[in-house]
């Protein structure tokens, strides 16, 4: 069973659970302790609460070994049970802290934004668009990633969850980096089948980008080119205008894809 004590002891245990250097561990702790009873006491006081405030039970875990095993959880996705053994918590203990802490953990990280799954007439605004100041080499590469999940009881969920590469029940997440491999953005989690570039167009990932940016994609995201749309320019050589595509979409060739 871990312990704050040993946390510090030993921090190859932060980053082997964790996935953080244990160096930022302790500063993500020391920021969610300034910030949690102020979200604490919002939490009480919230107009649709039910309870008295001062009923329920106390948690009576540091606020260290709460930040650890949401952050153990999310870095390991395993049954709540088992973060709880890791940490001498219970199961509700680490619900709880899901619903508490990892607020105001999200609150004082640089987070990525969060793209939802979209209707196809649904326009991006200016302001849920990534800047091209904010990506490095003004460049971004786009891929899917799957995560594992229960087989469901319902057919039809079974069906939608099934991955045809990875012959599990998955679900899959879009994410969109700069070019020194920043997370700057995540899509909303879909059902494993849902192939990658479908993916792509549900949340709008190209009208998220900004003008003259470059997105790299792999093969997955075939025809993902040919969606980019044209703005007129002034080309200063003739003066003329012409229309170019306001961003660019690169993929492997054929030929790399073939050696690889």
């Amino acid at each position: 069973m871990f312990t704050e004590h040993s946390l510090h002891n030993h921090p190859a245990l932060v980053k082997a659970f964790m996935g953080l250097p244990a160096e930022v561990f302790w500063v993500i702790v020391q920021k969610v302790s300034e910030k949690l009873p102020a979200h604490d006491q919002q939490r009480l006081e919230r107009e649709d609460r039910r309870r008295a405030i001062g009923a329920g039970r106390e948690c009576d875990q540091p606020v260290a070994m709460r930040v650890a095993l949401v952050l153990t959880y999310l870095r390991l996705h395993v049954p709540q049970a088992v973060v709880a053994l890791l940490y001498g918590a219970t199961q509700p203990d680490v619900s709880r802290d899901l619903r508490r802490v990892l607020p105001v953990i999200q609150a004082v990280l640089p987070c990525p934004a969060v793209w939802k799954v979209l209707e196809d007439d649904h326009t991006i605004s200016a302001e849920a668009r990534l800047t091209l100041e904010q990506l490095a080499e003004g460049r971004v590469l786009v891929d899917a990633t799957e995560q594992r999940v229960s087989r469901s009881q319902e057919s039809e969920k079974r069906k939608a969850h099934y991955s045809g590469k990875k012959k599990q029940f998955t679900l899959k997440t879009q994410f969109v980096t700069d070019g020194e491999y920043d997370i700057q953005a995540i899509s909303e989690a879909v059902p494993g089948a849902v192939h990658d570039k479908k993916l792509s167009d549900k949340v709008h990932t190209l009208e998220h980008l900004p003008d003259g940016c470059e997105a790299d994609a792999d093969k997955g995201y075939q025809g993902l080119d040919a969606q980019v749309s044209l703005v007129t320019v002034i080309n200063p050589e003739t003066s003329e205008q012409q229309a170019v595509p306001r961003l660019t979409v690169k993929r492997p060739s054929r030929s790399r894809v073939a050696k690889n």
